[in-house]
């Protein structure tokens, strides 16, 4: 801790323009160092515990932080760091324009690497935060602050991602404003221009736009290998962003660090040099000013200005207290100023433990050999979460490769990034598989040498190489997807999965899971489908090996993106292979994968109705009853409930169905897990099926439901729900759309109210306000303007006395005027306050908007098995 009276600033040297950074000398250690004010709202005491982590840090591309304020004596409180003559990257650019921006660009990613190696998430990078040693090197500076104060900066917001507007920092967040620093630094532009914090806001999040690359990039150092690199780096999916050693490893000349790579042109005055205004406004971690080093000489010793220490506490205030009290304290992270008219402030409370993470200790930086040069395995499909991998045993002729474990991409804020390891050339990411390393990262020639390698059919081994490198990079982008499609990878893979399905279950896996991961369109569904192979697979879904049929059955949902194929696959017999050999069978596994291929399948009220005439739906309803009642089930989880309720939500598609599924005791199922259940995923589905077990003038139907406690299981969703996992309100909103047709009368109003929907739906609307969800929006309005239009005028004054309309008109504002959002918003509105004509009008158009066939949409679940370095197969 460094006392006030132990540092004296410089008064005439002040680093910004904004009185926030100062070069100052440390009385103690009479050496010279930088001073940042922190605002009046910093949580003081936070610094303490930061600088244990900060302390630790060692790297030439990080800040080094000398010390922080002691918060009890600090008025305000502050952080001492090195200083660094050269200032800000963007101001040593400008003056020195010569210079390889490609390495400066190349440091910062370094910097970010090592930060995130410790753990430590920066929350609000832009070029302001990054600084020039005397040795010409980049820096970064003001890691981890955004758990401290607010951003000061007036353009903080050009760098956020789709996800920080919504209060959420991260790895990938990071990776994205990383993107926003290196396009700044090339182009010695600003992102975005002169555009205003509204139109960014829209253009990020609703139109996921993105800045054009410069006309004259060639010439400003922006090679087509970087470009390709910031494109990947500002994807709009959090989880396709690649991690900082990637980066590191893609850069070009970035495969090793150069101690003292860049020169420093002699223009550069080490002793004097004019002050530059900032043009930006936005407050740097420094500004550049006179340079020159400090000495503890009379003449400057006279114009440094003593930092105002804290009065002495009282005797009566316990510092123990005060830290006890601190642990229970809650980190406000705010990544938007509140000088927008429109956009509000996102902020996510965190706790403690969650916003100071443990950090390992280390003595040196990481070796940058040390990193491979590929994403870990993502997947895009939004998908259910795992509680843990399910392993897979078995080797590969001649080697030991990948195991394969499930992957469970949950929808949250947290991203699938790989984080560093202490093994030499692997990620491990957050599943606790590996990623080994690959020297080919393009899909045309890696599709070619597969190809080679089959038709040689000499060496199983290289094709199994070949097949873990093509699912790598299918992993990391539908770009790559595409190309391996034009490079005929699939007839390829077509061809090894009917020589291979005799060769057992290691040679089989990694085609499977490559076939049906680049079966991701219905160009390659089709192309799948035409050759036949789709019987092979159902074949191949018989097989006495959980895996197998599992993945079968995955690659069959791959498979079936048209009602052309689902047509066929019915009349071929595939739900009755769905039922006989996975739902009525005690496989978890294999059940609940067939359990989504057969939800899928129903695609028509036919197809429904002639599984109802076949006898089925006392199967699928005991399904449902053995995934919800564990003394009944094999090891069932929540994702197997998950499959069984979605089951049940396609099957509902008439009052006839609707009412066999209850009869068949669906109903009960369903309402134990809405009142119960605290899986976001759980209460998904859970709403989900509710809502379309439910049609339109069917009091009938709504008295069974409200007998069970659908309705107050409904209004406990949106307050056991995550604060990051937003989508499960669009099947809340669904589920009230559903019970308010269910009759004009009073019967199913008052049950509603009394339950507390109404407060739930109003809550579920505040808090998706400004989450960049447009369905969640639309399915909101529409809840409100139904429930408004049914629940007479109580119902409607007390939506108005909440706000509910301020909201909906600011929601229908931000997304734009003309958009669905906005029209839909509208429409809630005049439903609610609009007099007798608007009001009956609104309501015609709000039940002409909802969607009567189904209700539930399709889903294609995570692949069940994936690669792992161990074993590299299954």
């Amino acid at each position: 801790m460094i006392r006030p009276e132990d540092v004296i600033l410089d008064e005439t040297g002040s680093l910004d323009n904004y009185g926030h950074v100062y070069r100052a000398r440390l009385t103690n250690l009479n050496q010279v160092v930088a001073v940042k004010i922190l605002s009046g709202d910093a949580a003081a005491q936070s610094l303490s515990e930061l600088i244990k982590s900060w302390e630790k840090l060692n790297h030439p591309n990080v800040l080094r932080i000398l010390g922080v304020s002691d918060w009890q004596y600090a008025d305000p409180s502050f952080i001492v760091s090195e200083y660094h003559a050269y200032g800000e990257a963007t101001q040593f650019l400008r003056e020195n324009p010569l210079m390889n921006k490609s390495h400066i660009v190349l440091d910062i990613a370094l910097g970010m690497q090592y930060l995130h190696s410790r753990s430590i998430i920066h929350g609000g990078l832009k070029t302001s935060d990054v600084l020039v040693t005397s040795t010409g090197r980049a820096c970064v500076a003001d890691y981890g602050l955004s758990t401290v104060q607010s951003s000061r900066s007036k353009d903080a917001h050009r760098y956020f991602s789709p996800e920080a507007w919504n209060g959420v920092v991260s790895r990938p967040s990071d990776v994205y404003a990383f993107a926003m620093c290196a396009l700044e630094l090339f182009s010695s532009a600003l992102p975005w221009g002169v555009l205003s914090k509204k139109n960014i806001y829209n253009l990020v999040v609703h139109e996921d736009a993105r800045p054009d690359r410069p006309q004259n990039s060639q010439e400003l150092g922006l090679t087509d290998q970087i470009w390709t690199i910031i494109e990947e780096s500002w994807h709009s999916e959090a989880r396709f962003r690649p991690a900082f050693d990637i980066i590191v490893k893609s850069w070009p000349d970035g495969k090793e660090e150069t101690p003292g790579r860049l020169t420093i042109q002699r223009s550069i005055s080490l002793v004097t040099r004019p002050r530059i205004a900032e043009s930006r406004g936005s407050p740097p971690a420094y500004q550049t000013t006179d340079p020159s080093p400090l000495s503890p000489t009379n003449s400057i010793a006279s114009s440094f200005l003593r930092i105002r220490p804290l009065p002495e506490p009282p005797l009566e205030t316990s510092p123990t207290t005060l830290w006890a009290s601190s642990s229970t304290e809650h980190t406000s992270i705010s990544v938007s100023s509140p000088d927008s008219p429109l956009i509000p402030t996102f902020a996510r409370s965190l706790s403690q433990s969650e916003s100071l993470p443990h950090l390992v200790p280390s003595s040196a930086p990481p070796s940058v050999k040390s990193f491979p040069n590929r994403i870990s395995i993502v997947r895009k499909t939004p998908s259910l979460r795992s509680r843990r991998p399910h392993t897979i045993s078995g080797n590969l002729p001649g080697r030991s490769v990948n195991r394969m474990s499930r992957t469970f991409a949950g929808m949250t804020s947290r991203s699938y990034m790989g984080s560093i390891s202490e093994n030499e050339g692997t990620v491990v990411d957050d599943f606790g598989g590996r990623s080994c390393k690959s020297h080919t990262d393009n899909p045309i020639l890696l599709a070619n040498a597969l190809q080679a390698e089959v038709k040689d059919g000499q060496n199983n081994h290289t094709i199994d190489e070949h097949l873990h490198k093509v699912y790598q990079l299918a992993s990391q982008s539908e770009i790559f997807i595409k190309k391996f499609i034009a490079a005929n990878t699939i007839p390829t893979l077509i061809s090894m999965l009917t020589t291979r399905a005799v060769s057992g279950e290691g040679h089989l896996l990694p085609v499977m899971i490559v076939l049906g991961t680049l079966a991701h369109d219905t160009i390659s569904a089709n192309t799948i489908y035409r050759s036949g192979t789709t019987a092979t697979l159902v074949e191949l879904f018989q097989s006495p090996s959980d895996t197998i049929a599992a993945l079968a059955a995955w690659c069959l949902i791959r498979v079936c993106r048209t009602s052309e194929i689902v047509s066929a696959m019915i009349k071929r017999g595939l739900p009755k292979q769905l039922l006989k050999h996975g739902v009525d069978r005690p496989r978890p596994l294999v059940a609940r994968y067939a359990a989504w291929c057969l939800g899928n399948l129903i695609h028509s009220d036919s197809v429904a109705e002639s599984l109802l005439d076949s006898g089925h739906v006392h199967e699928i309803a005991e399904y449902l009853h053995h995934c919800t009642n564990p003394a009944l089930s094999f090891g069932s989880t929540s994702e197997d409930v998950c499959a069984a309720l979605f089951l049940v939500a396609r099957m509902s598609r008439s009052i006839k169905l609707a009412k066999a599924l209850t009869k068949a005791g669906c109903v009960k199922d369903i309402a134990a897990h809405l009142n119960s259940s605290v899986d976001p995923d759980v209460l998904n589905w859970s709403a989900r099926s509710a809502g379309c077990l439910m049609r339109p003038n069917s009091s009938d139907m709504a008295k069974v439901l409200l007998d069970a406690n659908i309705a107050r299981g409904l209004a406990r969703m949106p307050n056991v729900l995550p604060t990051d996992r937003v989508l499960p309100l669009a099947s809340f909103a669904f589920a009230v759309q559903r019970f308010s047709c269910a009759e004009w009368g009073s019967g199913t109003r008052k049950a509603l109210v009394e339950a507390g929907v109404t407060d739930s739906l109003l809550a579920a609307l505040r808090t998706a306000a400004y989450e960049p969800y447009p369905r969640v929006h639309i399915e909101l309005a529409l809840a409100i303007s139904f429930l408004g239009d049914v629940g007479g005028s109580a119902i409607r004054k007390e939506i108005m006395n909440a706000g509910g309309l301020t909201i909906l008109k600011n929601i229908g504002a931000a997304a734009g005027r003309g958009s669905e959002v906005s029209k839909i918003c509208n429409l809630a509105v005049v439903s609610i306050s609009g007099n007798i004509l608007t009001r009956n009008a609104a309501s015609a158009r709000t039940a002409f908007n909802h969607v009567w066939n189904g209700g539930c949409p399709e889903h294609h679940p995570p692949c069940p098995v994936r690669f792992d370095e161990e074993t590299g197969h299954g």
